[in-house]
């Protein structure tokens, strides 16, 4: 089940200085306020800062961050990802983290032959034109991608077909390791932004479940995958 904690859209103030309509809540199934496209007045800018971690078994994720967006997809057998953004105030970095769920499983992986694996995937993209800006807007993105794995040469590549928002492009690529566990790139193109960053999963005969993450100077985004086999 797919559960997205926060709006689709909402504005990062950067160390606290009035983003117009509130702050985003903080955990997972709380919910946030604020304006998609609003100024953050006189606030310091900052850093960014992406990577995995490791959420329970539920999709939680225990990390605290300020005006955080949590989002995560796990399904009936308890594979899935999750993802959170927001603001590291300690760190003053806003951060994007993804990671498979702990109880993530699947089959074994085919010992050769390609094979086609389809599904959803979905990001978030904490979006700012500069490093120097000091609000963020973040972007939840979604849709539909075609995995092919070939597994004579233990190697995979993906594609989105569709995504919201104003023609966004993912794309992905890595190897397979002989137990099904998945490393690769991953880049995401939206607009004028190129995100590019590492991504892990596991695949097997029946699915592919995976996450990635990525960040620029002024950017971060980080996001998941869960595919079924065709």
């Amino acid at each position: 089940m797919k559960n997205l904690s926060g709006l689709a859209m909402i504005c990062i103030a950067l160390a606290l200085a009035g983003c117009a309509g509130g702050s985003a809540g903080g955990s997972s199934g709380g919910s946030s306020g604020g304006s998609p496209d609003s100024g953050a007045g006189n606030a310091k800018s900052s850093t960014t800062a992406s990577r995995f971690v490791s959420p329970t078994g539920t999709g939680a994720i225990n990390l605290t961050l300020d005006q955080s967006q949590t989002v995560h997809d796990v399904d009936s057998g308890g594979a899935g990802y999750s993802i959170m953004v927001g603001l590291d105030t300690a760190a003053g970095a806003l951060t994007a983290v993804s990671g498979v769920v702990g109880a993530s499983t699947v089959a074994a992986p085919p010992s050769a032959g390609q094979v086609i694996y389809d599904g959803d995937f979905q990001l978030l993209h904490i979006d700012r034109d500069t490093s120097a800006d000091p609000s963020a807007t973040v972007h939840d993105a979604q849709g539909t991608m075609m995995l092919i794995a070939d597994f004579d040469v233990d190697q995979f590549a993906a594609q989105s077909r569709a995504m919201s928002g104003p023609s966004p492009l993912l794309s992905m690529e890595g190897s397979i390791a002989n137990s099904g566990a998945m490393s690769g790139t991953v880049a995401y193109v939206s607009g004028t932004d190129t995100i590019t960053g590492p991504l892990t999963g596991e695949i097997g005969s029946d699915k592919a479940v995976g996450a990635f993450h990525g960040k620029t100077d002024a950017d971060a985004m980080a996001g998941g995958f869960l595919l079924l086999f065709q």
